[in-house]
């Protein structure tokens, strides 16, 4: 699939916004597309990454009776498991 065959989605920015994405496309050496794309794939400042929220679900469900550090270092064993079985072909 060509990306001119993605879906396109008119935006409004406020002023001065393009001329932002466009200085920063430029300094990344990226298209603008490129640019928007990266930062709405970019994690939110404060949120948790996706390895850190399946961990965080992996607790949730099996905790049992680990102490603090061992249940975390299972659950991060876990969700890296996860992420890798996702990106497997």
């Amino acid at each position: 699939m060509s990306t001119r065959d993605w879906d396109q989605f008119p935006i409004r920015l406020p002023d001065g916004v393009r001329d932002e994405i466009k200085q920063a496309a430029k300094a990344n050496r990226r298209s603008m597309n490129a640019e928007i794309l990266s930062r709405i794939a970019a994690p939110v400042e404060g949120a948790l990454s996706l390895r850190d929220w399946l961990a965080g679900m992996v607790l949730v469900r099996e905790s049992g009776e680990h102490t603090p550090d061992d249940a975390a270092a299972w659950a991060y064993r876990y969700a890296d498991a996860m992420l890798k079985a996702r990106s497997a072909p």
